[in-house]
């Protein structure tokens, strides 16, 4: 997996910065005090909110339900309110190593340790899971008759989350020649969009993970798959994954991997290293976590 250029990381975390502002924050639903006990409403159940902003880190409140009737999927389980924070990155890091989350691993390998749940939210507050249902199949090839219109479903939980690109109109809308809109963003910060790149083309030149970046938003960023390809959403996360927001997969990932995150980026295949090149570290500190940019 090819490293990104100085110029790639600058673009990525100015693009970053401008994600808070990007979730569409709303709803008035009557948001019930304990998760996955009360039935997300027909109607609108959505409720997205930004609680803390800082230099470094913002926090977004999730209901857990969307901004219309989720009772027409069809799994024995019931939509329902699960009232969620998640803590993201302003400027995200990029790995050294990309944390595979579903059925596949470095060269199409079949991945030994998948994450299930959630790995990301959808703008609307969705969850949005990796591409294996509980037996490790393809969620969307065994369990797209249980989708409602806007291909998302309930797990055991009450969780409402998709596997792939929503139905249309479900949480954006593409527009011919245009890029597609932001759909979520994932753990590692990063945000995914639909599956189409500059001009309404579907981009050639996305990563194994799923990502690139592009003249529309020249910060690295991840696409849905196109035509509902596997896997869905993405195959791994190229950046490193501060939180676990709630996920104890996520977390033992993060546990089992520690020194991932702590190499500093360098130059892509083809560039020549600069000596005095500016660098991303990332230290220890009371915060637990920091992402520095270090000057000359």
């Amino acid at each position: 997996m090819s490293l990104l250029t100085a110029t790639q990381i600058l673009g990525l975390a100015l693009g970053i910065l401008l994600l808070p502002s990007s979730f569409i924050i709303s709803g008035n639903a009557q948001i019930p005090s304990g998760p996955g006990t009360s039935r997300c409403p027909k109607g609108n159940g959505q409720v997205v909110r930004l609680s803390n902003l800082t230099a470094t880190e913002y926090t977004v409140f999730f209901s857990g339900c969307p901004p219309y009737d989720p009772t027409n999927q069809t799994t024995p389980n019931i939509p329902s309110f699960q009232n969620k924070t998640a803590t993201f990155r302003v400027n995200p890091v990029i790995s050294a190593n990309a944390t595979y989350v579903g059925r596949f691993a470095k060269g199409n390998t079949t991945n030994p340790v998948l994450i299930m749940s959630t790995i990301g939210y959808s703008v609307t507050g969705i969850a949005l899971f990796n591409d294996a249902n509980a037996q490790s199949q393809d969620a969307y090839v065994m369990e797209a008759h249980t989708f409602d219109g806007c291909r998302g479903h309930a797990e055991q939980t009450g969780t409402y989350h998709f596997h792939s690109e929503p139905g249309p109109g479900c949480v954006y809308n593409d527009t011919a020649g245009k890029h597609s809109p932001l759909f979520g963003i994932m753990f590692d910060s990063i945000p995914i969009y639909g599956a189409l790149g500059d001009n309404g083309v579907a981009p050639k030149d996305l990563d194994e993970c799923g990502g690139h970046t592009d003249s529309t938003y020249p910060f690295y960023h991840y696409h849905t798959t196109y035509n509902l390809t596997a896997p869905y959403l993405v195959k791994c996360l190229r950046g490193c994954i501060f939180n676990a927001n709630g996920n104890p997969e996520v977390r033992d990932r993060m546990a089992s991997k520690p020194a991932s995150c702590a190499v500093c980026q360098g130059p892509s295949p083809g560039q020549k290293s600069q000596p005095r090149q500016k660098r991303h570290h990332l230290h220890q500190s009371r915060n637990p976590v920091q992402l520095q940019l270090l000057r000359q």
